[in-house]
């Protein structure tokens, strides 16, 4: 990367062979079927080989190359890019029956994949951002919950944050969410999914909280919008 921030290069690496090459960039295997790594440096912690941290989804075990149970597991590295997968930190959701393509119970027993893990400096706790799926009018939608750790490995039984309301447009579901610590209150974004319409735009909405804990989201604070219909 170039120090202005704007303009971007490729290293080749040497680390992962993807299609018989390592002149790349990944720095985790490709053949595990992965979503959304959360990377933090944690200079706190005594063991060198573990201040760089990543939480990373894995899928269902048919998928991968070796048996691996779905859920948000803990990577460890050194330098940032040579990693090693470690405990499982939050398990994923209970398997779904072939062809409901959603949970069939509630509460459910795990969390879905699009997860985002940061530390929060003025909590002075590892915060996760989940996914879960929400059971109104006999259909689920993704829902966001919360979950804090001391020491990134145990965590507090997740607890719900936002789910969409009767004023929401029908079918609107809550895909993603980070926040941070600003000046004395946090700041968040949250990506909403309008999955009821034709072209199923996707709205970035302000979230906010005065104790990093519960959060609401602002009025009339759509950010950003894109459409998901090619996708």
């Amino acid at each position: 990367a170039r120090n202005c921030g704007i303009h971007w290069t490729t290293p080749d690496l040497g680390i992962i062979s993807h299609k018989g090459s390592t002149g790349n960039n990944l720095i985790m295997d490709y053949r595990y079927r992965t979503n959304l790594a959360s990377f933090i440096y944690d200079p706190r912690d005594p063991d060198p080989g573990k201040r760089w941290k990543a939480a990373v989804y894995y899928y269902d075990k048919k998928v991968n190359p070796e048996p691996v149970r779905e859920g948000l597991y803990a990577h460890y590295s050194s330098d940032g890019f040579h990693w090693r997968r470690g405990d499982l930190l939050i398990p994923g959701m209970a398997e779904i029956p072939p062809g409901a393509g959603k949970p069939t119970s509630w509460p459910l027993t795990g969390i879905d994949d699009v997860s985002t893990v940061v530390w929060d400096t003025r909590l002075g706790k590892f915060v996760a951002w989940l996914k879960v799926w929400e059971l109104t009018d006999g259909r689920f939608y993704r829902s966001r919950a919360m979950t804090v750790s001391d020491d990134f490995i145990h965590w507090a039984q997740p607890w719900a944050v936002l789910f969409a309301d009767k004023l929401d447009p029908p079918g609107l579901q809550f895909y993603g969410m980070t926040g941070w610590s600003y000046e004395s209150m946090w700041l968040g974004t949250i990506r909403t999914y309008h999955s009821a319409t034709s072209h199923q735009p996707v709205d970035f909405q302000l979230v906010s909280s005065r104790d990093g804990i519960h959060w609401a989201r602002a009025a009339n604070s759509f950010l950003w919008t894109y459409s998901m219909a090619a996708t």
